[in-house]
């Protein structure tokens, strides 16, 4: 497939759509090694490397850098300011490491290479193994750190990195979306991430195609303004809803059957436990 260029969505946005194989072309080409990306987790370690191998596509913009798709975003430049942009050269939204849902870097070949600086990374990037360099390692090896430790490092010397704590990435009680602000009891956010909600079977994500101007997200998924809020009984009464509870549910039960066969009852109640 190579690099395709499908319309955009909305006039802000630009998409480059690409297969494995350029992918690991392009990075290989970019940082000198032979990059085989096989499993598509292993890419979340080369978040910090983004800005180097895609440089060719980043043009004039000052800043770049990586996020995630399950968020909701609020209003980013309200964080992410003006000023802040004018002294640091990096901005992350949590506080004890580099956040792989959203960081920004000066885009500055210093800034686009300063992964190389980490300890390791070469054997990380061509190990097949998910190390989660991006935020902190989660294999351990002494002779290797991540991102984060990096920057806490270096910090202060060749550049400056701030590291705010802005994101909503807990189960959440209500969440509301109005106009672009995101806000948990009246205080923003610069995004709700939902990685840990959506670990349950009953979180259920819309399929709006058309956006609402105020919404909200609690614990069993997203309603508009001018709808009772999600409950596990409502849950039932939605078609939609009952089809992605039936996908999430089949593709959970491997992972439960694997925790029975491996009589790992700790596992599986700790999954079980999730989804509520």
């Amino acid at each position: 497939m190579g690099l395709v260029h499908p319309p955009p969505i909305v006039k802000n946005i630009k998409i480059n759509v690409i297969d494995n194989l350029y992918f690991n072309k392009l990075a290989s080409q970019k940082c000198g090694l032979n990059i085989e990306i096989k499993k598509g987790y292993k890419l979340c370690d080369m978040k910090p490397a983004w800005p180097h191998i895609f440089e060719d596509y980043l043009g004039e913009y000052e800043f770049v850098g990586w996020c995630d798709i399950d968020l909701v975003l609020g209003n980013i430049n309200s964080f992410f300011s003006e000023s802040l942009k004018a002294k640091y050269d990096l901005l992350t939204v949590t506080t004890g490491y580099i956040s792989g849902a959203l960081t920004i870097i000066r885009n500055t070949r210093t800034m686009r290479l300063l992964y190389q600086k980490a300890k390791g990374w070469e054997q990380i990037f061509q190990d097949d193994r998910h190390y989660a360099f991006d935020e902190l390692l989660r294999l351990k090896e002494k002779k290797f750190e991540s991102f984060s430790d990096m920057i806490k490092r270096l910090n202060n010397t060749s550049f400056r990195a701030l590291f705010m704590n802005v994101a909503y990435e807990s189960r959440p009680d209500l969440i509301t979306w109005d106009r672009g602000i995101v806000s948990v009891k009246n205080e923003e956010y610069i995004f709700f991430h939902y990685v840990v909600a959506k670990q349950s079977m009953f979180f259920v994500i819309p399929t709006w195609t058309i956006i609402p101007n105020k919404y909200y997200v609690n614990k069993w998924g997203f309603y508009r303004e001018n709808e009772r809020p999600l409950n596990f009984i409502s849950l039932f009464f939605n078609v939609g809803y009952i089809k992605q509870i039936t996908q999430c549910l089949k593709r959970k039960r491997k992972t439960i059957i694997k925790m029975i066969r491996k009589n790992d009852f700790s596992g599986f109640v700790k999954t079980i436990i999730k989804q509520f």
